[in-house]
């Protein structure tokens, strides 16, 4: 479960999410990769419980939820320039993922 506090800085901008969704306005959620020693930081189980809210929340509203967070396509630390930031060797795994998966989809589908 995500706490009180997590929860206010999720809830916020997936309502506004939810608000934009409905009036035609194209939304996609991104959940970037972070680093095993990050994932430990948090409380048992908060880390799932956070991306389950998420996949939730989006799919409540139709938008699509892509999770980058995967721990066999990101070194540690080669990577992370910290434990939740890529840096230039992540970013050019990432930016590729993102562009061709998630923004070209919603580009196509808006008519571009």
């Amino acid at each position: 479960m995500v706490s009180p506090a997590g929860r206010a800085e999720v809830v916020g901008p997936l309502v506004r999410i939810g608000w934009r969704a409905c009036r035609g306005i194209k939304v996609i959620v991104v959940n970037m990769p972070i680093t095993t020693i990050q994932e430990q930081l948090l409380p048992p189980a908060a880390y799932a419980s956070y991306r389950t809210y998420l996949q939730q929340t989006t799919a409540k509203y139709g938008v699509p939820f892509f999770d980058y967070n995967n721990h066999a396509l990101f070194a540690e630390p080669h990577d992370f320039l910290d434990p939740h930031h890529l840096n230039q060797f992540g970013a050019a795994k990432l930016s590729p993922l993102v562009a061709t998966e998630a923004l070209l989809p919603a580009l196509r589908e808006l008519g571009w």
